[in-house]
């Protein structure tokens, strides 16, 4: 964990960490004698101060730091480097990398994939942590090159790439509320700060840089752009059928010796994920609401200043002419800002809510604080402490990592910090978990680890995927043998659609662009038309619904040459892009490679603070 500036709600002892991947954590520490060490502190500065005076003295303590710093190679300060070894993250140029630095570059994975794809940070859980770790690595070797190649950026650079975010722009310009906004939001609410967003978009313009150094030798040959045109604007005429899902129940009822065989082949698809039971504490937002005081005048209009953004709202532009009906000739808009009297109530309701959350989470940290094995008065039971509080503890059914209960409001954040307990003092309670309606204070109650249940647990399922498998496999053996006698010409698919009492059906004339909508399965046959003459076969390709489709393409009409020269431009350009990801993608591990990497992290889930060491 690493601590942040900022003190916990005010609660005595309680301080703000940033959690394992960045979110804010508010650990209990217990409160020090601090009025006796304030008294004690005059007097250890007058002895000091004195002390001091004397040059002798003085010279003396300026030799023992020189011999400290230089000779000794302070020991008391820094760590061997068998000891850095043995805590790092990783290797990479023969070097330890620090959990810290890991950590940080993982956020910054994070950070580049919510900007390309969604817009919100990706979680770290079991199924995406694998693949974020790998980027993060491949990250860290890559600014490693840029900046061994002298691919960095200039502050200029970045402050000038930050301004031209369309994310930070309001009508062409530079908005800088947007910008306060995303940082305290977007950045603040996962322990981010401007500092960690700028070294961002420094790290972004140099990997753009290496790409464009790395990309140089891409090529977009006009006979792979001539290529790509045919199959995108070339003209089809297909023929397909239909042929239905297997149906198991016409497969014969394995034997016991064929049915461990497949249960044994198929085990991992049985495996029951790891569970964890928690009993847990709601502190709700909404009993504190009464008694919030309303905001003061200063606080409104320092939130409507905050805020402009969002009480902009765009109206009609009244200078826009008129047509002699009375209608609007154009849909020209202009931005206004709605006063403060018109959103004042608005306002007030957001702070009174906003303080009634900030009550919720003191009482949920003076919880905490109760159940800590650190209190110097000693701790409460949980179910003591709740009963203090007046709130009441529930037992949650067997939690999953990735499904959320539906009676919480918590979402995964709830089953996120279920699972970080462990079965000890110190970490079988959570912190506070936020959620809209207020905070929950979770207790691990069990642990219930991954496993593959005995067959005959499980007899009834395992028998009917086997007899499904049967099936499916038996339904494709028939299919590979159907291909093969339509491309000698032995059956027609007139033959086969009587065969399965469905009929041949012929689509319109189309391009892989433009799809015939009344013809959805021949969707499902595209990328195996694009390489078919006329004549040809296409599949079998499967369907959603477990069956498959065939086709035969009847007509392939050349596209037009004409629209070449205005499409070429566009298809080399995604040519490019597509070499261009792939090449930097293996150079990435190339790096790796090259620069001896070494992963020391523990498998996914195992990992524990990521801020240590």
């Amino acid at each position: 964990m690493f601590p942040t500036e900022a003190v916990s709600g005010g609660v005595p002892g309680a301080v703000d960490f940033r959690g394992r991947f960045g979110e804010h954590v508010a650990v209990f520490r217990p409160p020090r004698r601090a009025g006796r060490q304030a008294e004690r502190m005059p007097m250890l500065i007058g002895r000091f101060h004195a002390l001091i005076q004397s040059r002798i003295t003085w010279i003396v303590f300026l030799v023992v730091i020189v011999f400290s710093f230089v000779i000794w190679g302070t020991p008391f300060l820094f760590s061997g480097r068998g000891e850095l070894e043995r805590g790092a993250a990783g290797m990479l140029d023969g070097r330890p990398v620090s959990r810290h630095e890991f950590w940080e570059m993982l956020q910054h994975v994070r950070l580049a994939v919510a900007f390309n794809s969604s817009g919100r940070l990706p979680p770290v859980d079991e199924r995406t942590e694998p693949v974020l770790r790998k980027l993060a690595w491949r990250r860290l070797a890559s600014l490693r090159e840029a900046a061994r190649l002298g691919l960095t950026a200039s502050d200029a650079e970045v402050r000038e790439a930050v301004r031209s975010q369309p994310m930070f722009q309001l009508e062409g310009r530079f908005h800088p509320e947007s910008y306060r906004n995303f940082l305290a939001r977007f950045l603040g609410e996962q322990g981010l700060g401007e500092g960690f967003f700028l070294e961002h978009m420094a790290q972004e313009l140099a990997l753009r840089r290496l790409r464009m150094a790395v990309a140089q030798s891409v090529l977009a040959p006009p006979a792979d752009v001539e290529r790509i045109y045919s199959v995108l604007e070339d003209r089809f005429i297909v023929d397909y059928v239909e042929a239905p899902p297997p149906d198991p129940a016409g497969t014969p009822t394995p034997s016991d010796d064929e049915l461990k065989e497949f249960f044994q082949r198929n085990r991992q698809r049985y495996e029951v994920p790891p569970r964890v039971v928690v009993k847990y504490v709601h502190f709700d937002a909404a009993r504190h609401l009464a008694a919030v005081p309303d905001p003061a005048a200063d606080e409104i209009e320092d939130y409507y200043d905050e805020h402009r953004a969002e009480f902009t709202v765009l109206e009609p532009d009244p200078a826009t002419s008129t047509n002699l009906a009375g209608a609007v000739a154009a849909t020209q808009t202009v931005s206004r800002v709605r006063p403060l009297e018109e959103v004042r109530t608005n306002i007030v309701t957001e702070l009174r809510r906003r303080m009634a959350h900030d009550r919720a989470e003191q009482e949920a940290m003076e919880f905490v604080a109760r159940i800590s094995p650190d209190r110097p008065t000693g701790r409460r039971s949980f179910d003591e402490a709740a009963l203090e509080f007046k709130v009441e503890p529930r037992v949650s059914p067997p939690l999953l990592a990735d499904q959320p209960l539906a009676t919480l409001d918590a979402g995964l954040a709830f089953n996120r910090a279920a699972f970080e307990l462990r079965d000890n003092d110190e970490d079988r309670f959570s912190q506070p978990v936020r959620a809209p309606s207020g905070y929950y204070v979770l207790w691990l109650v069990e642990r219930m680890p991954a496993r593959v249940p005995e067959l005959e647990e499980i007899r009834p399922e395992v028998l009917a995927d086997a007899r499904e498998d049967v099936a499916v496999r038996a339904r494709r053996a028939e299919l590979e043998a159907l291909m093969g006698d339509l491309r000698r010409g032995a059956t027609s698919l007139a033959e086969a659609a009587a065969r399965w009492k469905t009929q041949v059906h012929t689509t319109p004339e189309f391009s892989t662009t433009s799809m015939p909508t009344n013809h959805p399965f021949v969707e499902r046959l595209v990328r195996e038309i694009a390489t078919c003459n006329a004549g040809e076969y296409a599949g079998p390709a499967e369907l959603p619904s477990g069956g498959y489709v065939i086709g035969r393409v009847v007509h392939r009409a050349p596209a037009p040459r004409v629209r070449l020269a205005g499409m070429a431009g566009p298809i080399a350009d995604l040519i490019l892009r597509e070499r261009e990801n792939s090449m930097f993608e293996a150079f990435e591990e190339e790096l790796l490679k090259a620069r001896r990497f070494e992963d020391r992290l523990p498998p996914p889930r195992a990992v524990e603070d990521a801020g240590d060491g």
